[in-house]
């Protein structure tokens, strides 16, 4: 895609390239944009190695932390003895969730899928450190806290207040305190973080400056370019993202409410509840708002969804067979819609950018025969995505592929070669030039350059 997976691509295939793990780089020099640190990127890059540069190894990572989200509620339900149909629920909640299975999260190569497979296990293992006050939990927690950190940055602590006011309901917060290996994990956990930006700024002059204003400047900054009301991930989540089962967790409060607190909805329920209710309230706060942000809070509202269907449909018995097919028919009713909308909705993406058709259009043009693989591929202004691609066909292909900004002068020459997307080319084309078509399809064009139709008319 354009934008971040772009970004984060081109900085994977220079750091498999060149072999910098440090510093990530796009276009040879060091990334200003995407200052996150590089965990993810690490792991874009082993996939290169193990499968080879493309779209499968920028992407795996993403599938295979959504695939890790399924296992740690799989085991979370073995764990805590809730029975292999909460993980169901819970497993269909997600995957049926429009907000999850979509662009920027689990579909692409950003870092947000990654990003809530760490959230959500540092929600299940500090319910685990004050319900049963073993230190291997400590030392599992800090770990997806750490390597949340190493994902993108601060998102990863939105949570933590969560679980300060869950330790304070559950009075444990003496208990932390007198953790001795608490401190620790905290010492070793801020040296590591300093650590690498130390380096980093050592590397790259200026790149603290750049991190704190990208990571920190758009809680507060006015005058933001995604800035929404407070109320924005609320309105998308009625609206789009979590319109199936919102009205269907706004019932479940109240009954979470007047249950029992040895009630198992009570006892697993809370901080997850408290953590969507904290997380929510921390991002609707900061002046930038993304559409994606609100990701890492549906497997909070997924495992709370799935613990008080369990508890409604205990109280539901029918002699073995019809439970089961009643059970059946339920999970049908709720799930197969959204899930069937998800579906569709990933095999007919709408994409209507322009300048997000060079993969489509080089895969289309490597099939061609006969065709010269030099050529100029025109953008208009900053394109991840092209340059990802250009990289991959270069370097996997052979080709010869240069990008040229043609935002203030589209500078076509005779006899050269050019691929373009933009639909304002053909136009000056056909009044301008007399040209050679190689391919033209779908508004994808790659056309060789004759001659001058009149040379005085062209600047």
């Amino acid at each position: 895609m354009l934008w971040d997976e772009g970004t984060y691509a081109v900085n994977a295939y220079e750091m498999y390239l060149h072999g910098n793990y440090l510093v990530k780089y796009y276009n040879g020099v060091p990334e200003m944009f995407a200052t996150n640190p590089p965990l993810v990127c690490y792991f874009q890059v082993l996939c290169f190695k193990l499968f080879g540069p493309g779209e499968l190894a920028v992407r795996l990572p993403s599938g295979l932390a959504a695939l890790g989200i399924v296992l740690l509620f799989i085991r979370f339900a073995i764990k805590e003895k809730l029975g292999m149909d909460f993980a169901t629920y819970a497993v269909l909640f997600l995957i049926s969730t429009k907000g999850y299975v979509t662009y920027h999260v689990t579909r692409n190569g950003d870092l947000d899928s990654v990003l809530i497979f760490f959230i959500t296990g540092s929600v299940i293992y500090f319910y685990k450190l004050l319900e049963y006050e073993k230190i291997k939990y400590l030392l599992v927690f800090s770990a997806f806290i750490l390597l949340g950190f190493f994902t993108k940055g601060i998102a990863c602590l939105l949570v933590v207040p969560s679980f300060i006011i869950y330790a304070i309901l559950k009075n444990k917060i003496l208990y932390l305190l007198k953790i001795k290996q608490l401190y620790v994990c905290i010492f070793v956990i801020i040296l590591l973080i300093f650590s690498y930006y130390g380096l980093r700024e050592l590397k790259t002059p200026g790149y603290i400056s750049f991190m704190l204003q990208s990571e920190i400047g758009r809680w507060y900054t006015d005058g933001a370019v995604h800035n929404h009301p407070w109320y924005f991930f609320i309105q998308q989540m009625y609206d789009r993202d979590f319109k199936y089962f919102i009205y269907l967790i706004i019932g479940l409060i109240p009954f979470w409410f007047i249950l029992p607190k040895e009630h198992f909805f009570r006892k697993y329920g809370t901080i997850w509840l408290l953590s969507f209710v904290c997380f929510i309230t921390v991002i609707s706060s900061s002046k930038t708002k993304l559409e994606w942000y609100e990701a890492p809070a549906y497997p909070m509202l997924s495992i709370f969804g799935a613990l008080g269907l369990k508890s409604i449909i205990s109280y539901v018995n029918f002699p073995r067979l019809t439970n089961y097919l009643a059970k059946s028919a339920f999970l049908i009713f709720i799930f197969a819609l959204p899930f069937s909308e998800i579906i569709y909705a990933n095999q007919n993406p709408e994409i209507s950018w322009h300048d997000i058709h060079f993969g489509e259009a080089l895969k289309r043009y490597h099939k061609l025969k006969n065709v010269p693989r030099k050529f100029e591929m025109l953008t208009a202004g900053y394109n991840g995505h092209a340059l990802f691609y250009k990289m991959l066909y270069n370097d996997k292909f052979n080709y010869e592929i240069n990008i040229r900004d043609i935002t203030d002068n589209i500078g076509i020459v005779p006899n050269k070669v050019y691929m373009f997307t933009h639909p304002s080319i053909p136009p000056y084309l056909r009044d301008n030039f007399n040209y050679e078509v190689y391919m033209d399809s779908g508004g994808m064009m790659v056309v060789k350059i004759l001659s001058y139709k009149n040379i005085n008319k062209v600047n």
